[in-house]
């Protein structure tokens, strides 16, 4: 399972069809969340060059937070064990207080796969 932290709700669209979890989205910023499920999970229904990396997998889909407060709680809960988060969290700004947090994160739940863009 996965975890898409990105501008708003997905879809519809058919490569995601049964396999969303929307059900906490408030916000429908742009489609760029659309792009980065699908690159992330697209099944390739429409178009079968442009399946996913994990293609066919569950995603939750989650408002961006900064702090990304639910990382560990999706994967307790929910066995979700990669995420993606589209917003870069301060690109060159150091070692911040983010990013000591996702490092102990990491640390403590190793199965956790958390990327982020740049």
């Amino acid at each position: 399972k996965g975890c898409i932290n990105d501008d708003g709700i997905v879809g519809p669209h058919i490569d995601f069809k049964g396999r969303l979890d929307q059900s906490t989205m408030s916000v429908d910023a742009g489609n760029h969340g659309d792009m980065t499920t699908g690159i992330m999970t697209g099944a390739g229904n429409l178009d079968p060059t442009m399946k996913g990396m994990a293609y066919g997998s569950f995603v939750h889909v989650l408002d961006y937070d900064a702090t990304m407060p639910n990382t560990v709680g999706l994967y307790l809960s929910d066995s979700v064990t990669i995420t993606s988060t589209s917003y870069s969290n301060g690109c060159n700004a150091g070692y911040t207080s983010t990013a000591r947090a996702i490092d102990q994160e990491i640390r403590t739940y190793p199965e956790i796969l958390q990327f982020f863009s740049g």
